[in-house]
Parts: C-alpha cells; sequence; structure tokens
C-alpha cells in the first residue's frame, strides 16, 4: 500500500443492546465513570477548601495550573511512557493515583504534599482517560464512535454531574471529608476493571 493511503474497513455496529451488554464493555463504563466521577468533590470544591486552608488566590491558580502541567506532559510522552501498558493496568494505575491523591486531600492542607496532589493528577485524570481512548480504540468500526460518545456522556457527563451535586452535600457538612469518599468511590474500580478483550469477535483474544 503506498504511504499515506488510508484503507477503510466497513465494519457494521454492533446494536447497542449487545454493546451494552457486553461484560468487558459495562465493566469498562462502570470503571471509568467511577475514576472520573471522583474528581467532581477536586473540580467544585478543592478551590475554596484550599482558601479556607488560608492559600492565596495566586497560590491555588499555581495549584491548579501545576495539575495542568503534569497532565500535559503525561498525554505528550504517553506513547514513550505507557506503550506497552494495557488499559486494564493503565486502569488500575489510575485507581491507586486517585485513592492515594483523595486520601492525601482529605488528610493534609500542608503546601509539599498539596504540590504531589496537584502532580496527581495525571494519574488519575490522564491515565484514566488514556487507558478509556486505548480500550475503544480497540472496537471495530462504528463501535469505536458509539462508545467514545458514551464515555463521554457517563464518564466525563453524566457522573460528574451526579457526583457534584452529592459533593456539594457533603462538602456542606463535612468540608474536607468529602474527599475521603471520593477515595471510596475508587475502590470499586480496582475490582471491576475489564479485561483486555474489547472485540469479543476477535479471534485473537
Amino acid at each position: 500500500m503506498p504511504q499515506g493511503e488510508v484503507k477503510h474497513v466497513n465494519v457494521a455496529a454492533t446494536d447497542w443492546k449487545v454493546l451494552l451488554s457486553e461484560p468487558q464493555v459495562w465493566r469498562f463504563l462502570l470503571c471509568v465513570t467511577l475514576l472520573q466521577g471522583a474528581h467532581a468533590g477536586y473540580y467544585s470544591f478543592s478551590s475554596i477548601y484550599w482558601k479556607d486552608a488560608g492559600y492565596s488566590a495566586a497560590t491555588i491558580g499555581y495549584l491548579w495550573s501545576l495539575g495542568v502541567v503534569a497532565e500535559i506532559l503525561v498525554f505528550a510522552f504517553s506513547n514513550v511512557l505507557f506503550r506497552r501498558w494495557t488499559a486494564r493496568s493503565l486502569l488500575l494505575l489510575s485507581a491507586v493515583s486517585g485513592i492515594i491523591r483523595w486520601s492525601l486531600m482529605a488528610s493534609t492542607t500542608e503546601l509539599p504534599w498539596l504540590i504531589l496532589i496537584q502532580i496527581l493528577h495525571c494519574g488519575s485524570f490522564t491515565v484514566c482517560h488514556l487507558a478509556a481512548m486505548r480500550f475503544i480504540a480497540a472496537r471495530r468500526g462504528a463501535d469505536v464512535i458509539r462508545l467514545q460518545s458514551v464515555y463521554s456522556a457517563l464518564a466525563m457527563g453524566g457522573g460528574i454531574a451526579v457526583m457534584t451535586v452529592i459533593s456539594g452535600f457533603l462538602f456542606e457538612h463535612y468540608q474536607g471529608g468529602v474527599f475521603w469518599v471520593m477515595a471510596l468511590i475508587v475502590i470499586p474500580a480496582l475490582f471491576i476493571r475489564p479485561r483486555v478483550v474489547a472485540n469479543p469477535e476477535d479471534p485473537a483474544h
């Protein structure tokens, strides 16, 4: 095949009901929804939490920027860092990072620990997203688009929205204790991670 030529293969999309009932698919969706949903308390209340701890708006801004930089760096070097990692292994790393991160958030507001907490954004968020892209890319044809849309709707949308409401109630009554709940939410993800198989009909798997 000449360089630059793209070969298009038309593969019929799996029926929605069949797709979402596949054990590995629903386990994947539940896993990433838990991992991403656990960020709700952080997105909505970390700035307030840190301000109440005595940090200036400038310092809080630097902390947020640090998380973004860590995220960008991992995305930029993901092919080098995680070339041989499966989606399942990446989800494990994300879950462990999340448990450590949210536990630290609930335990301390000391600046050195906050710096580590923000660096861990590349593990709790970025690695989870990389795992999702790797899992979805292993599908065929239109299934890729369908899974991408469901992932965006659940993990990046609905899950965070629901957890934001819950986090609001928890933060009002328990302040930093909300992050212990976020850590607990991540724990089930350790055990429901999908296996590598993403195409059940693929004989290679």
